[in-house]
């Protein structure tokens, strides 16, 4: 960091989540909701593939998440209340008939109805797996107008973080 002309173009790299749990170790739950972990593993994937340094998606992270949440094998159970009030109330009634609808279901259950969906149909990898496009999974909400929106909006945000990159 002495300002002087690089002897090379620094190698950066942005890791998936699912590649980050490969390699740390950590549970999901963990991962995703302790910013220390989720740092650890960062800095551990640096070292690991000898990156000049790492691009970063930030998420919300709470310091108390473990108040909240424990992880049991595949299972992520809720063991406090966490409150509702950074929630809208459309947010909470949409939580609350996912879970009178799903709660009840097994992982392979939710496997076999989620393959039902047509944006998933649509894209059916066999016995694989791949990225199902946003336009599919709006189209199938009824919601394909909002697209051009939302792709604006990331544009615009993706603008908005380089210029503080430079």
């Amino acid at each position: 960091m002495d300002r002087d002309i690089p002897d090379r173009v620094p190698f950066l790299c942005q890791m998936s989540f699912g590649h980050m749990l490969l390699q740390t170790g950590y549970s999901p739950a963990a991962l995703w909701l302790s910013g220390e972990l989720f740092a650890e593993g960062l800095l551990h994937l640096r070292q690991l593939y000898d990156f000049d340094g790492i691009l970063i998606s930030l998420h919300g992270h709470s310091p108390d998440w473990e108040k909240f949440i424990i992880q049991e094998n595949y299972n992520i159970r809720l063991i406090n209340d966490p409150g509702i009030e950074e929630l809208c109330p459309y947010e909470i009634k949409k939580l609350q008939e996912v879970w009178d609808k799903y709660h009840s279901k097994g992982e392979w259950e939710m496997v076999e109805i989620t393959h039902e969906f047509p944006e998933w149909r649509k894209n059916d990898p066999g016995d694989s797996s791949k990225k199902i496009p946003l336009a599919d999974i709006l189209e199938a909400v009824g919601q394909l107008d909002a697209l051009g929106v939302i792709e604006q909006e990331a544009k615009e945000s993706v603008a908005f973080d380089n210029f503080f990159v430079e």
